[in-house]
């Protein structure tokens, strides 16, 4: 049945789950810490995001492509996010993912 049909769909009564939510919320006091399999597959995440960024940026010197150095700043600061989710065993805050250089 759809909307147009008689039926009125309130916007505002679904939710979606985004990917993004499995952040750690802020308020949470001490996040749970991850086990060494979630830390091995962080620390893969990142090597493999930074590898990206090398390559990112190799294009973007030899071939003058400023988006991909662009694409590729981003890439690397992605490893770093991922570098530190496996050294701290634990999700990071939206605080933290936001501006690391503010993180505790």
């Amino acid at each position: 049945m759809r909307a147009s049909e008689g039926r009125k769909v309130d916007p505002l009564q679904f939710s979606f789950r985004l990917p993004i939510s499995r952040l750690a919320p802020s308020n949470m006091p001490n996040p749970p810490k991850l086990s060494s399999i979630n830390r091995f597959v962080a620390g893969i995440l990142a090597l493999v995001w930074a590898c990206a960024g090398v390559a990112g940026l190799t294009v973007a010197f030899a071939y003058g492509a400023w988006l991909a150095g662009v694409a590729a700043i981003f890439a690397l600061w992605y490893a770093v996010l991922w570098a530190r989710v496996g050294i701290q065993a634990r999700l990071l805050t939206w605080s933290e993912f936001a501006t690391p250089w503010r993180a505790r």
